[in-house]
């Protein structure tokens, strides 16, 4: 597995006026891959949603069941891809990775979330 990128999301700061608002992360995929594998590492469950697109702007993965650890796979054939995750051609480019966080109690902490993004 090559790896493609490693985000480091720091949502301690209690920066957002909403008592719900959204962090976009981006990450640039290479060409030639077949498939994505997203690790989410939660330090609390303040995360309400995640969404992934790709870098022709399709929603490729939706998400609600957040704990503290979570996989999404993401492939070019629905036999390796996650339930919550959309199969098809893995485009080369930047692809977005969108949160919406609960952040009415949002805990002082170095980092919310860590994302390890892998070929697969």
């Amino acid at each position: 597995m090559v790896l493609l990128d490693k985000l480091i999301i720091d949502i301690s700061q209690k920066k957002f006026a909403k008592a719900s608002s959204f962090i976009i992360e981006r990450f640039v995929v290479p060409e030639n891959q077949d498939g994505l594998m997203l690790s989410f590492q939660m330090a609390y469950d303040y995360i309400n949603l995640i969404l992934v697109y790709d870098s022709n702007y399709n929603l490729r993965a939706e998400t609600t069941q957040i704990h503290e650890r979570r996989v999404i796979k993401i492939h070019e054939q629905d036999l390796y891809t996650s339930n919550d995750a959309k199969a098809g051609l893995i485009p080369e480019g930047e692809w977005i990775i969108a949160f919406e966080i609960n952040n009415e109690e949002l805990p002082d902490v170095d980092s919310l979330c860590t994302i390890e993004v892998t070929g697969l």
